[in-house]
């Protein structure tokens, strides 16, 4: 349920403006990196590409401070140096950043049964990233996916208790510049890898190429990522509903509403084409997980809170089914630790559905479901 999504070592590689990671190219397909995440959607076909994208408002202006007199000030000493080599040289070419994703959920919502209506179910997913720079504006980026869960093997779904799926990428920015262009382009290429899951996988991975734009106003952001996939489904496991090529655009809108608040705006637009040519079928299938509003307040210095609203449409390659048309709400509240490490605590639950027979809430709204993120860099 929780998208959130980054819903693979993966999940997310990170750009700026359009949110600094469209990872998620993403920290996407991945990580709710503004916390605005992982639109992470059960329902959506796993082999289908995600991006993640988070947005980060301007910094306040501080003006400088006045100098004090020569005289008066006290001689500082150099910063230490790193004596090794080798260790200064990671430090200054490498990162490594973990994002964790943990949900408290029920078996299932809509049961006649009161016990499966429970909280009672755990699902987990690790996701490590690094990252390295030889030069300026040159990145290798590689992360992963391991999920685990101890609810019943017809609810675990992704959750494979194991390795799931990894991202590798290598991104040339600022191939444009806002300052000299009036535009920031990023371009990159990456490839997906998923876990064999001991030869039960359907696909192989997928190879991509993507382009990142973005444009900054004031204190607000336009950004577009556009991303084109290849499928490498498993040999002898092609079927009708396997995906040949994907085109995803991601459009999205940051606004600074005031001093604390934020609006932030993403659609995931995916439209596939099929592997094979099957006359009584579509020629495409769509899917849309977006962002119609997240809304951010920062309370203070460490601590904000924010209400998610999603909407998510899917149309496979056979017909248009309305219990794949959906909304979800989600409040959370975030703690930064400090500046490299942050908690985020989560309520939620579908909204409303197309197909569940009610002209108002969904029923699932009585049985909101929890979640905590974790997310640190070094």
């Amino acid at each position: 349920m929780f998208s959130k999504l980054t819903i693979c070592l993966v999940m997310t590689m990170s750009f700026t403006m359009a949110g600094q990671a469209f990872a998620q190219a993403t920290k996407q397909e991945t990580k709710k990196e503004s916390k605005a995440k992982k639109s992470t959607t059960k329902a959506k076909n796993e082999t289908a590409p995600k991006v993640e994208e988070t947005t980060t408002p301007a910094p306040a202006v501080t003006p400088a401070p006045t100098p004090a007199p020569a005289a008066a000030v006290a001689a500082t000493p150099a910063a230490p140096t790193e004596k090794d080599p080798v260790i200064a040289y990671v430090k200054e070419k490498f990162t490594f950043s973990y994002h964790g994703e943990f949900y408290y959920k029920r078996l299932d919502p809509l049961s006649a049964d009161k016990e499966d209506r429970k909280l009672q179910d755990t699902f987990i997913m690790h996701n490590p990233t690094i990252t390295y720079s030889p030069i300026k504006d040159l990145k290798f980026l590689a992360t992963s996916e391991f999920k685990y869960t101890d609810a019943p093997a017809a609810y675990a779904r992704t959750y494979i208790d194991r390795h799931y799926r990894s991202l590798v990428t290598l991104t040339k920015s600022n191939i444009l510049t806002d300052a000299q262009h009036g535009l920031k382009l990023d371009f990159g290429i990456g490839r997906r890898i998923f876990d064999r899951n001991e030869g039960s996988a359907t696909v192989y991975g997928n190879n991509r190429a993507f382009v990142s734009m973005s444009k900054k106003i004031n204190d607000s952001s336009l950004g577009l990522f556009v991303q084109y996939l290849n499928n490498d489904p498993a040999k002898g496991k092609i079927t009708n509903s396997t995906w040949k090529h994907s085109l995803e655009l991601i459009p999205s809108i940051s606004l600074q509403l005031t001093e604390k608040l934020s609006y932030f705006f993403n659609d995931d637009f995916v439209v596939n084409t099929p592997w094979r040519d099957v006359p009584s079928q579509n020629d495409y299938s769509i899917s849309h997980d977006m962002n119609i509003g997240v809304l951010s307040y920062q309370v203070n210095e460490t601590n904000s809170s924010y209400f998610q609203l999603k909407y998510l449409h899917f149309e496979d390659f056979t017909q248009y089914k309305d219990q794949y048309d959906w909304f979800e709400y989600y409040i959370g509240h975030t703690i930064n630790i400090s500046p490299k490490a942050s908690l985020t605590f989560e309520i939620g639950s579908e909204l409303a559905r197309g197909s569940d027979g009610r002209d108002g809430l969904s029923k699932k709204i009585e049985y909101p479901e929890l979640a905590l993120y974790v997310d640190f860099s070094l």
